[in-house]
């Protein structure tokens, strides 16, 4: 067998997403075949060991085994192809300085370098597995296949203890979304497996009482999330089921540690955590202007005004009248609309259309003390709390500069490579290419150093002058990763 390391780079550099798929792929197969596990047990070396093709090769023998049911035939070879031809793994950002400007090899070099970091304790300096992975790889997949699904009284997953010790620090900025991600996968528990979005969510809405405070019944709480977590596409770069993740756990730092938890209510501590699960949900990876332009179906549908946003919360909201994911069931009517009021705020906002216009009307309330979250007029205290929920809201869906560097580089690349794809989109079919998506002319760090002076430095600013905990914990983070990219763009223009 190959070493990773001898692989091509694009699939050094998804390592860990690879693996992920490897054991999501054929053990949520396998585990419907009881009979068929010592077929599984014998090829699992290889699975975790293989090449992207010997691994589809695998899956193509296992779907001619005995016994194998057509549709579970058709299901197997559906896998093979993605293995095969690496759709959903994600491989594109370490490709990403080729394709850009001019392609040199110190960007090259940097986006395989961010992409390992990313990969965590998974990957090696040379590139090669860490040396327990495989190990650890074979006996959690050989785990997967002996143990039985365990749920609790209501229903609902019960959580293995190693995930749950990596969730110790969700309410701490310094939480790290991708060793999370790559320990979710890595789990020996298959019912969480490979959900880390469901399973922050259905954990937040433990932590802050949520699920007896409405009445929601467990189990459809967590299909619920499953649900919304499959409807974020694995092949968009930046705008998925992690990024949603990254948010709602960014959103339970503001709500624990910024005192804003304090005075939020049960029903406002939902909204925010339920937003941000949901604030991208079916997002297809190219920007509102694109679907505009295109005279895409969802613009028709959203008359061109804040069409993404309107379309995560009215699908999103969609699923739960059906009646396997009815969580609002046992809550009163004015409550629903309450809550679902809130959210459709709380997503909207996230449209960045309107965002110097937030802005300005949030300057001007701090300037002029009008933010009152515990005042005795009702109105009052309302529109203060909205407005507050609403920057803490924005802060999160833009946070990556603020995150340490490593996580920030790793969401850098993911989401120059969506814009450089909506780009050649936007090329092939003759519309004008949006600002930052044209690989020719975007220069990396220029563009990173832009997107903090123009919009999260000056919106944490603004949020720091009325929360001391912005002010303190995070406006110098800003100023730290600013000086990386200066620093970046210093080191770069030197060695042309």
């Amino acid at each position: 067998m190959p070493s990773v390391a001898m692989l091509e780079p694009n699939f050094v550099d998804m390592f860990a997403l690879g693996v992920a798929f490897a054991f999501g792929a054929v053990c949520a197969t396998l585990l419907k075949w009881p009979e068929k596990r010592s077929l599984a047990a014998a090829t699992a070396p290889f699975l975790i060991s293989s090449t992207p093709s010997g691994f589809a090769e695998t899956l193509r023998k296992l779907s001619r085994t005995a016994g194998i049911t057509t549709d579970e035939k058709t299901e197997l070879e559906a896998m093979a192809d993605l293995v095969a031809n690496g759709s959903g793994l994600n491989s594109s950002p370490s490709k990403l300085a080729k394709r850009s400007r001019k392609g040199d090899k110190k960007k090259t070099d940097y986006f395989n370098d961010d992409m390992k970091r990313a990969a965590g304790s998974f990957i090696a300096d040379d590139g090669s597995p860490a040396s327990d992975t495989v190990d650890r790889a074979r006996k959690s997949f050989l785990r997967k296949l002996n143990n039985n699904s365990a749920e609790n009284a209501n229903g609902a997953p019960s959580i293995p203890q190693e995930v749950m010790d990596s969730l110790e620090d969700r309410a701490e900025w310094s939480f790290n979304v991708f060793k999370f991600q790559n320990l979710c996968y890595m789990s020996p528990s298959v019912e969480v497996f490979p959900n880390p979005l469901a399973l922050l969510g259905m954990v937040l809405f433990k932590d802050h009482g949520l699920i007896d405070a409405f009445e929601i019944p467990e189990k459809k709480l967590w299909d619920l999330l499953l649900e919304i977590e499959k409807g974020y596409s694995k092949e968009v770069p930046y705008h998925n089921a992690i990024h949603a993740t990254d948010v709602t756990q960014t959103i339970n730092v503001f709500i624990s540690k910024s005192g804003m938890g304090d005075w939020m209510t049960s029903l406002e501590k939902m909204a925010a955590i339920f937003s941000a699960i949901i604030h991208d949900y079916q997002h297809p990876g190219v920007n509102n202007n694109y679907l505009i332009n295109s005279n895409d179906a969802l613009a028709v549908l959203y008359n061109n005004k804040s069409v993404l946003e309107n379309h995560h919360i009215a699908s999103a909201f969609k699923l739960t009248t059906i009646p396997e994911f009815s969580i609002f069931e046992n809550m009163t009517v004015g409550d629903q609309v309450e809550f679902r009021t809130l959210c459709i705020e709380l997503v909207l906002v996230t449209d960045m259309a309107h965002h110097f216009d937030f802005m300005k009307g949030f300057k001007q309330a701090v300037a002029d003390d009008e933010i009152d979250v515990r005042s005795k007029n009702k109105e009052e205290k309302k529109a203060s709390r909205r407005r507050v929920l609403k920057m803490a809201m924005k802060c999160s869906d833009v946070s990556n500069p603020v995150k340490s560097t490593e996580c920030m580089t790793s969401w850098t690349a993911r989401v120059m490579d969506e814009f450089f794809t909506q780009g050649d989109k936007e090329k092939a079919n003759d519309l004008p290419v949006s600002p930052l998506c044209d690989r020719e002319s975007t220069e990396l760090a220029k563009s990173q150093i832009g997107f903090i002076d123009f919009v999260v430095d000056p919106l944490y600013q603004a949020f720091g002058e009325y929360n001391e905990f912005v002010q303190q914990a995070l406006l110098p983070r800003v100023e730290q990763n600013r000086a990386y990219w200066v620093g970046y763009q210093v080191e770069t223009k030197a060695e042309e």
